[in-house]
């Protein structure tokens, strides 16, 4: 290597972590039908631990701060909102 000869140095120190960034959607897929459950309640609208699934991931999403979020709904998708 020369005298003239220029090494690039690469940084690899951490830097201090960002603050994270709001998503500019989310889409939950809330189109199952729910045949294995054996109920003619739409799968999404089945409670676990006293909130229906749709209603935990709605909460996961929201806490996210998205602009915008979209539920895809599909079987009992007039029992599972507008």
């Amino acid at each position: 290597m020369g005298s003239t000869d220029q090494v690039s140095k690469i940084d690899l120190s951490m830097s201090p972590p960002s603050e994270p960034k709001s998503p500019a959607a989310v889409i939950i897929l809330a189109a199952g039908e729910g045949k294995r459950m054996k109920s003619r309640t739409p799968k999404v609208l089945h409670a676990l631990c006293g909130r229906s699934m749709i209603g935990h991931a709605l909460a996961a999403a929201r806490d996210l701060d998205p602009g915008r979020l979209v539920v895809v709904a599909g079987h009992g998708r007039d029992q599972v909102g507008p």
